[in-house]
């Protein structure tokens, strides 16, 4: 009994590295007969919370013997577990370190060949007309053209004429003359029909002048003239449309 309560008083109040020590100080020191009195101690004689790893022996506790699920990062040192305590194929990606799956990344390989182009898209909606840009600068002048400007043009309508001695005017027109021009004036002139004979002339300025039906270049005075056309009757003249064109030509 006297052993029984020194090996208490002494496991309280030292802490031995370990119980297995205790008990062999206790057999060296009585022997073999008064280990046979030894009270063994259990978890239930001991305080919770005052044992350490440092009263536990190293390697004196197996996976065996820990509750599953027991142990948690808090209870592991940093470094205690190494590669060779984890099983194969047990860890996955995101149990990595941002760190160590940075480094576990290759060297980036080169561009692969360029790939065929895609077919090409359907049109899109035409958008809004922008505004109008401001006009241009005004570009130089072209060469003179080839096209013919005419002094004077006049049409008019079917019509009949009364019959009488007088002339009726059929048609005239207004022109201006320039210095060295000559003039044709063609067109469709004199379509008419009546039951007698029908007298016609031409007037230049109020004057008839009867060279207008030889077909030869007519000519006038620089300025403004007028020509017109005139039928005359005993009875009435029913005349077709007319149209008349004054052609100008410059003379050297």
């Amino acid at each position: 009994m006297v052993v029984q309560r020194s090996l208490r008083t002494t496991f309280r109040s030292n802490r031995y590295a370990s119980v297995a020590a205790t008990l062999a100080l206790v057999f060296s020191l009585t022997g073999t007969a008064a280990a046979t009195s030894i009270t063994v101690i259990t978890g239930r004689q001991v305080k919770d919370g005052t044992l350490t790893g440092a009263d536990i022996a190293n390697r004196s506790i197996g996976a065996k013997k820990l509750k599953l699920r027991s142990l948690t990062t808090k209870q592991l040192q940093v470094g205690s577990v190494t590669s060779g305590e984890v099983r194969n194929g047990s860890l996955t990606v995101a149990d990595a370190s941002p760190a160590l799956l940075a480094a576990l990344h290759g060297a980036q390989g080169s561009s692969g060949a360029q790939g065929p182009s895609g077919a090409q898209g359907p049109a899109g909606p035409q958008g809004a007309t922008g505004p109008q840009g401001a006009p241009g600068p005004q570009g130089p002048a072209g060469p003179p053209g080839t096209g013919i400007q005419l002094a004077g043009y006049v049409q008019e309508a079917a019509q009949t004429l009364p019959g009488d001695s007088a002339f009726h005017t059929v048609f005239s027109m207004s022109f201006t003359a320039g210095a060295n021009q000559v003039f044709i004036m063609t067109g469709n002139i004199g379509s008419f029909s009546a039951a007698c004979s029908v007298d016609q002339q031409v007037l230049i300025d109020g004057t008839p002048d009867p060279s207008v039906f030889n077909g030869a270049f007519l000519t006038f005075s620089a300025g403004a003239h007028t020509i017109a056309y005139q039928l005359r009757a005993d009875c009435p003249i029913d005349v077709g449309p007319q149209q008349a064109v004054l052609i100008p030509f410059t003379t050297p």
